[in-house]
């Protein structure tokens, strides 16, 4: 119990485990921006797999675009799911004109 109490702690209470609205298992939400210990992917991997967790949103900062790949690489080598990617959108310079 210690385990996982500490590994919930370390996400900083903002991991969001949420039920998708078909009733799948729950996912983690935010683990990469907002954890404490700034964890390396394959760490990052290995909590999840530590807790149970198969699914995560991939959710990120500039800082994290390095290893990016490197994440979604180990992941699938892991059987885990990356169901989302976070994305920012800056109205004042994206646009969907410009993307077509």
């Amino acid at each position: 119990m210690h385990f996982l109490k500490s590994h919930l702690l370390a996400l900083v209470i903002l991991t969001l485990m949420t039920v998708s609205s078909n009733g799948q298992e729950p996912f983690a939400w935010c683990i990469v921006p907002f954890d404490k210990n700034e964890r390396s992917p394959q760490e990052r991997i290995d909590m999840l797999q530590d807790l149970g967790i198969k699914t995560y949103a991939y959710d990120w900062r500039e800082k994290h675009l390095a290893e990016m790949s490197d994440e979604f690489t180990l992941a699938q080598q892991n059987n885990m799911t990356i169901n989302a990617v976070w994305m920012w959108i800056d109205p004042k310079v994206d646009a969907i004109k410009k993307i077509r």
